[in-house]
C-alpha cells in the first residue's frame, strides 16, 4: 500500500460505520477493547449497535434526549451501554459530551455506562468530562488484532497515513522554511514508511533521514543516513570501517532528554506522533535536535 496512492481521505461518518463494521464483525474485540483502554471487563454476550439517526430505539432513550448533537455510536446489551463519540477533524462544542452523558442518565440503574472519544489528536480537546476515556485512532488501528477486517481496517489504514503524512509535511514546511530551502536528496515512499533524504546548508558530506514510521506503534525517526568518504558517500549500513568508527563515536555523543536508541544506524532519534504531540510540538523538537545533536554529527564528521 504505497502512500502516494492513498487518494481519499474517510469522513467522519466512514469513520463510524469502520468502528460499527469491526465490532459487528468481531464481537469479542469488545471487552477487549474496554478492558485495554478503560480498565473494565465487560460482557461478551452480543451487543446492538446504534447510530446516531437510531438512538430513539434505544429503550429508555427519547428522542430528544441528547438535543440538537448526538453520539456517533451506541453500543448496547443487557448490562452495558457504550457511548461512542468520533472525530477527525472538526471541533467539540463545549456542552456536546456533558449532554450525551446527561442523555443517558435515565440508564443508569439498568446499565453500567462507558463513553469513549476516539480523535486524530484527542490532546487538542480540553476540559473534557473524566467519564470519556480518549483514544486515538492510531491506537485504535494499534489495538486491531492482525487478522483482516477488509475494506474497514483498509479505510481506517489510510486515515492513519494521511493523519501521519500530514504531521510529516508540517514538519518538513517548518524546518525547509528554517534553513532555507533544505536540500534534500530523495524522497522515499514504501507501504509503512515515508520519509526524505537530505543536507543541511554547508554540510553536504553528511545526509540525513526523517522518516515517519507508519509501523505499530508509529513515530518519527531522524538519523545520519550516509557519510562521506574520499568523496564517495557511505551508507550507514555498510560494513566499511570508516562507517563502523562513525558510528562508534556517535554512540559517545551526550544523551538528551529526546528518545534515543542505538540500533542501525548508531544514532537514532525518535519522536512519537500516536502519543498526542501535534505538528508544531514534533517541529520545535526537530529544530531542536538540527541545532544541537544534528551539528554535533557533522562537528564530529569534521574532527575525523
Amino acid at each position: 500500500m504505497i502512500i502516494d496512492q492513498l487518494t481519499n481521505i474517510p469522513s467522519e461518518d466512514q469513520l463510524s460505520d469502520i468502528v460499527v463494521s469491526i465490532f459487528r464483525q468481531s464481537p469479542n474485540l469488545i471487552p477487549s477493547f474496554t478492558k485495554t483502554f478503560a480498565g473494565i471487563s465487560v460482557p461478551e454476550s452480543r451487543y446492538e449497535d446504534f447510530s446516531r439517526k437510531q438512538l430513539s430505539a434505544i429503550p429508555g432513550i427519547g428522542a430528544g434526549s441528547f438535543g440538537k448533537l448526538k453520539p456517533d455510536i451506541i453500543l448496547s446489551n443487557q448490562t452495558h451501554l457504550l457511548v461512542f463519540e468520533n472525530k477527525r477533524d472538526a471541533v467539540l462544542k463545549s456542552s456536546q459530551l456533558p449532554d450525551y452523558i446527561q442523555g443517558v442518565q435515565g440508564l443508569k440503574k439498568q446499565k453500567s455506562i462507558l463513553y469513549f472519544l476516539i480523535a486524530p489528536r484527542t490532546s487538542r480537546y480540553t476540559g473534557l468530562p473524566s467519564e470519556f476515556v480518549q483514544v486515538t485512532w492510531d491506537q485504535f488501528y494499534d489495538f486491531l488484532p492482525t487478522h483482516d477486517h477488509g475494506e474497514s481496517e483498509q479505510i481506517l489504514a489510510r486515515f492513519r497515513l494521511f493523519f501521519f503524512q500530514n504531521i510529516f509535511d508540517q514538519v518538513l514546511a517548518r524546518l525547509r522554511g528554517e534553513f532555507s530551502g533544505l536540500p534534500y536528496v530523495s524522497e522515499v515512499p514504501t507501504s509503512d514508511y515515508y520519509g526524505i533524504h537530505f543536507t543541511l546548508p554547508q554540510s553536504e558530506a553528511v545526509v540525513f533521514s526523517l522518516a515517519i514510521f507508519l509501523q505499530s506503534p508509529s513515530y518519527l525517526k531522524l538519523f545520519p543516513f550516509k557519510v562521506s568518504h574520499q568523496g564517495k558517500l557511505l551508507k550507514f549500513n555498510d560494513n566499511h570501517p570508516v562507517i563502523q568508527n562513525y558510528r562508534t563515536s556517535l554512540l559517545k555523543l551526550p544523551r538528551t532528554e529526546h528518545k534515543l536508541k542505538t540500533s542501525l544506524p548508531g544514532y537514532v532519534i525518535d519522536l512519537f506522533p500516536h502519543l498526542g504531540n501535534d505538528a508544531l510540538s514534533i517541529s520545535k523538537e526537530v529544530l531542536s535536535l538540527f541545532k544541537d545533536e544534528c551539528q554535533q554529527m557533522i562537528s564530529l564528521y569534521r574532527s575525523r
